[in-house]
């Protein structure tokens, strides 16, 4: 979303057309930046943390926003992938992140992706835009589907 909101104002388009954006949708969706603009950078569902890329580790994401670190929420790969989201440190009630932004590669040579999990994170992305493989996750089933898009 960073990405299509930063080609909207004419920065990094051509980071946009690396990742999978095209003109068209570009020019079609440009329509909708204010209302992308304003989504939340984290959403909670029940015990579960949905965020783009994933939290600083033992920190409120809501501290992060507050402190003017909401581009980890986006953008952030490391140390969140190794050490995981470490929720024990700032919260009870939340068990699991969930987030994309690192396809998980089962075998490289092969292109394979699939579901990253690692003790209370979930990682999600099946790299659509070069897979054409969309994941989900359902919270309360504690099950993934994936789509052919």
């Amino acid at each position: 979303e960073q990405m299509y909101l930063d080609a909207c104002e004419g920065y990094r388009v051509d980071v946009w057309f690396n990742n999978g954006g095209n003109y068209l949708e570009l020019d079609q969706l440009s329509l909708h930046s204010n209302w992308v603009r304003n989504l939340p950078i984290y959403m909670v569902v029940g015990d579960t943390l949905f965020t783009h890329a994933g939290t600083w580790p033992g920190v409120d994401p809501a501290e992060s926003i507050a402190a003017g670190k909401a581009d980890g929420l986006v953008w952030l790969r490391e140390p969140f992938m190794t050490i995981g989201p470490q929720l024990e440190k700032w919260t009870d009630s939340l068990k699991r992140v969930v987030h994309g932004h690192t396809p998980f590669f089962e075998d490289e040579l092969l292109g394979q992706v699939n579901v990253s999990q690692k003790g209370d994170r979930i990682g999600i992305d099946s790299g659509a835009y070069f897979t054409d493989i969309l994941t989900s996750y359902n919270t309360t089933q504690n099950t993934f589907t994936q789509y052919t898009v």
